[in-house]
């Protein structure tokens, strides 16, 4: 059971966009993403119904996306998808951000995680990976929006090193690390937003680059 987010509601608004003359595949991952953020801004009875919850409204956002479906992720926007983050590093209940306890998505999928989420932007402007493989494993066979046993990916890109810079009083900010990375003969200084707080313990981390649209825009490995 969700308390936040209105089935009806939103099914409305993609039923509407059926009539969408302009860019209804761009209107519709928008949808889509105001759909998650408010999706994840409430809280679930049982945590394992991430994704299964979601299962009608996937099916509609797939017959306007015409793509397909990953674990709350599509695949004709995968490279974008995959930038996504947790507000402020916190659930909607003011708890900080966890793992699901048991696998019900894989690590790259918003849905592994219980926590406020923002997702990524759609974009196919100056995207910097290939996507090589991208696969979930469902439960059911038959039902590849529902509950999945397994899931995994492969990229190719350019691996950034980087060195979190320690706190001051100007950057001292729970959800995010401040973080220099070794950009060719630059420095580059930029913020990163660990999915979960003190997660990340090393002072040496790695970032691949997946869209230069904004500055730098990657995934922490």
């Amino acid at each position: 059971m969700h308390k936040a987010l209105d089935p009806g509601t939103e099914g409305k608004k993609l039923q509407s966009m059926g009539d969408s003359r302009s860019s209804p595949n761009l209107h519709a991952h928008h949808i889509r993403n105001k759909i998650v953020a408010a999706y994840t801004a409430g809280e679930l009875t049982v945590a394992s119904d991430k994704l299964v919850a979601i299962t009608g409204l996937a099916g509609r956002m797939q017959a306007l996306i015409q793509g397909e479906y990953l674990a709350g992720l599509w695949r004709n926007t995968l490279s974008s998808d995959l930038l996504w983050k947790v507000i402020g590093g916190k659930q909607a209940n003011g708890l900080l951000s966890t793992r699901a306890a048991q696998f019900r998505a894989p690590s790259w999928s918003w849905a592994a995680l219980d926590g406020h989420i923002m997702p990524g932007r759609p974009n196919t402007e100056r995207i910097l990976i290939t996507i090589d493989e991208a696969v979930t494993d469902p439960v059911v066979p038959e039902n590849p929006l529902g509950q999945l046993k397994s899931g995994r990916i492969r990229l190719r890109g350019v691996l950034l090193p980087g060195t979190v810079k320690p706190p001051d009083s100007s950057t001292l900010q729970p959800d995010k690390l401040h973080v220099s990375f070794a950009a060719g003969t630059e420095t580059v200084d930029h913020w990163i937003f660990p999915d979960i707080q003190n997660e990340i313990s090393d002072q040496s981390v790695f970032c691949l680059v997946v869209s230069t649209k904004n500055q730098y825009d990657g995934m922490l490995i």
